[in-house]
């Protein structure tokens, strides 16, 4: 069962889920409930491909990066309604590799956009760490 730290927090809504850290600013937190495509517009893209864009964005002086996971139409969302969003499987493998000790950041939110039960986008924040891409 892939773990959590105890400091995460859970939000739920008709239109959104939202599973994040309960240091983020509440600023963010908020903007990332409401307005998620505010933080990909003022962000600067690292990369777009497919169904996913990546953009690296600051807020309070911070450096986070978002990945934005798009369901590409109503129809594949309805296909995958019964699996867990991208987002929300890679924010679980995520936090499994931290706690076995492998080096690599730990996300600090993930929001799902939604329409009762059926999943639109989601989104996945992680603090930018500076260094080379493998």
């Amino acid at each position: 069962m892939p773990t959590t730290p105890a400091s995460t927090v859970r939000r739920r809504s008709f239109c959104c889920v939202a599973h994040y850290d309960s240091s983020l600013p509440a600023d963010l937190v908020s903007t990332l409930w409401s307005d998620p495509q505010s933080l990909i517009a003022q962000g600067k893209s690292l990369q777009a491909k497919g169904a996913r864009r990546t953009v690296r964005f600051e807020w309070n002086s911070q450096r986070f990066v978002l990945k934005h996971y798009r369901e590409p139409t109503r129809r594949h969302a309805l296909k995958q309604l019964i699996q867990p969003s991208r987002a929300w499987k890679t924010w679980q493998f995520t936090h499994r590799l931290v706690d076995a000790g492998v080096a690599t950041p730990r996300p600090v939110a993930c929001v799902e956009k939604r329409w009762g039960l059926l999943r639109l986008d989601s989104f996945l924040v992680y603090p930018y760490i500076e260094g080379r891409t493998l």
